[in-house]
């Protein structure tokens, strides 16, 4: 299965076939189970006869397994806590039963560099039509706009291929022919192409895509890719072969593709498309072993070229991410369909909610967007409390500056929270499309919290609710700052307490959530929509505060009595860049520049 989508069944009877997660409720405490693999097999969980079972498969009628790991259960008091132990029981346990499972934790793998800035994804833009001469025209329109996007996915469509009508696998037919670019697209090669983007542009980063078979129908025999690693190739028909999954053989093919896209400049790669070795194999070998072979070879080949800088993709089988050892980010959601009415809705809630069991073995990609399209500020939000990547996929020129720039630092360093973005608690078992009540998701920085609210409402109706400080996981203290970035709206709440939500069809707001310590909340740059990402660091001293600013900016605080004296990098502030009322303090800091320099601001009173 491609995707993970979200269900609320009424009971475990009405859970549908290929669950790979549930959490219930029962009182107080709450209840998950996942599902396992090993052994050459893989196990679904699924409603059946009133009871929760699990179904196991290798999709080989030759093969007798010798144990089928099925599911793995635990009951706790937080539901975030418990899904989080679950899956390090789960994956201690897959890979003692069977140490070809070499999954780890998001937490035990580091974050790629390359995903902590801003970029760009030709998909929506061009399709299969994605050429060198297009590809300039959007950085040169960034250059002109001054907007720092520092990376570039050339996605499908740049690859040199063969139409393999009469051996179709999954209604697909085109298959890889040879590493090297399209000579008609890029008719200077890919590494002049490359080369002209980093240099004429000042793209730091671009990637390719690929997809784990080499091709949406695998690698053509007879072309000079096939030919050039046959030996690393199992062929599934006279025409098409795939990277083998039977063994380290493989890896042939992964070292030669990698290793000439790596000659031609290319820093990362986003493999598409890992979720049906199945209908490749069918019945030739177990499916659970063809998976752990094929990951760990193309994981061999990525860390050697990309240094693990791969970006997964259609690949929310658990028989791929049990295998992911060092790759540590993956799409969370569908795809991102900017024709589809809908799409804004469903993007969001797929993306927060299978980041409640996603984030737990990878961070979560939200995917693309474009931030010219209806409702983008929904696509917006999500991507302030994702965690994640963000990035877009905007056509030449009609890029929303306004939409991105709340998202990224001066320097194209997206502004990322501590956590992945997960559904509040009270979202969790309640169906955003049809509840009535506004759909909540929370992230930390730090001591503090941000929470995203939209109204998901399909019949367009407008909703009520209600936020409080502990809608956000773990956060410490008695008295809050709550801050909305839409309407610059801020107030104090004290735990216990909360604020009304009234939401028109298609609202989304951001709320920041600071504790009040001494009088004074840091609320950041609230310019920004995750604006307590942006405080470095908080000095609270008798008289005084100190905070530490990433750039340049607009900044708010609560102050409890009205300052004396506010300094800026050691500076008198003139007066009328201070606002001061009942409390909510806001200084104008100015504007960041490229070098997306720190600012001190201090306080005293």
């Amino acid at each position: 299965q491609h995707w993970s989508i979200p269900h609320w069944p009424k009971s475990m009877a009405q859970l549908p076939p290929l669950t790979q997660y549930v959490v219930w409720r029962e009182g107080d405490r709450y209840g998950a189970a996942v599902n396992l693999t090993g052994g050459g097999m893989i196990s679904y969980l699924e409603g059946r006869g009133g009871k929760l079972v699990a179904v196991a498969h290798s999709r080989d009628s030759h093969y007798a397994p010798s144990y089928v790991p099925l599911f793995a259960v635990g009951l706790g008091d937080d539901p975030y806590r418990l899904t989080r132990d679950l899956y390090q029981f789960a994956l201690a346990n897959m890979n003692a039963l069977d140490p070809m499972v070499r999954g780890k934790l998001r937490v035990d793998k580091p974050f790629p560099e390359i995903w902590k800035y801003v970029g760009w994804c030709s998909w929506n833009s061009y399709y299969h039509s994605v050429n060198a001469a297009g590809l300039y025209g959007n950085a040169a329109s960034w250059q002109k706009a001054g907007f720092p996007m520092r990376w570039m996915i050339i996605d499908d469509g740049w690859e040199t291929l063969v139409d393999n009508k009469a051996y179709r696998v999954n209604n697909r037919s085109l298959s890889l022919a040879a590493f090297e670019a399209d000579s008609v697209k890029f008719p200077g090669g890919l590494g002049p192409a490359i080369g002209k983007l980093k240099n004429d542009y000042g793209i730091t980063w671009v990637g390719m895509w690929n997809t784990l078979q080499g091709h949406w129908n695998g690698v053509d025999l007879d072309s000079p890719a096939g030919a050039q690693t046959k030996d690393g190739l199992m062929p599934i028909n006279p025409a098409v072969g795939v990277p083998d999954p039977r063994g380290p053989n493989g890896l042939i093919f992964w070292d030669a593709f990698y290793s000439s896209l790596s000659a031609a400049g290319v820093d990362f790669v986003k493999t598409d498309d890992q979720s049906t070795m199945y209908d490749f194999i069918e019945d030739q070998y177990p499916v659970g072993l063809a998976y752990a072979h094929a990951q760990r070879n193309f994981q061999d080949a990525g860390e050697k070229y990309f240094g693990s800088n791969v970006l997964n993709c259609m690949s929310m089988n658990v028989d791929s991410i049990y295998h992911w050892e060092r790759t540590n980010i993956a799409r969370a959601s569908r795809d991102y369909y900017p024709l589809e009415y809908h799409n804004p809705r469903q993007h969001q809630v797929d993306a927060v909610m299978n980041s409640m069991w996603l984030e737990n073995l990878v961070w979560p990609d939200y995917d693309i967007w474009e931030t010219y399209n209806w409702h983008a500020e929904y696509n917006a939000v999500a991507r302030a409390v994702s965690g994640g990547p963000v990035y877009i996929t905007d056509k030449e020129g009609k890029e929303k500056w306004e939409l991105l720039w709340p998202l990224v630092y001066g320097d194209g360093e997206a502004i990322r929270l501590d956590e992945p973005g997960r559904p509040c608690r009270k979202s969790l078992f309640v169906d955003p499309y049809s509840s009535g009540v506004p759909f909540m998701a929370f992230s930390r920085a730090g001591s503090a919290g941000v929470v995203a609210v939209w109204n998901m409402n399909r019949f367009e109706l407008p909703e009520k609710g209600a936020l409080a400080p502990e809608d956000v996981e773990g956060i410490v203290g008695d008295e809050f700052f709550v801050y909305e970035y839409f309407s610059r709206h801020a107030e104090l709440v004290r735990r216990g307490e909360s604020i009304p939500l009234k939401l028109k069809p298609w609202d989304a707001r951001v709320y920041s959530i600071v504790p009040v310590v001494d009088g004074f909340a840091a609320v950041g740059l609230v310019n920004k929509y995750a604006a307590p990402a942006t405080v470095a660091e908080v000095k609270r001293e008798p008289g005084r505060a100190v905070a530490r600013l990433k750039e340049a900016g607009r900044f708010a605080a609560y102050s409890r009595a009205r300052p004396k004296e506010i300094r800026v990098d050691g500076a008198a502030l003139a007066d009328l860049k201070i606002k001061f009322v009942e409390g909510d303090l806001e200084l104008d800091l100015g504007t960041a520049d490229r070098q997306s320099k720190e600012v001190t601001v201090e306080i005293v009173w």
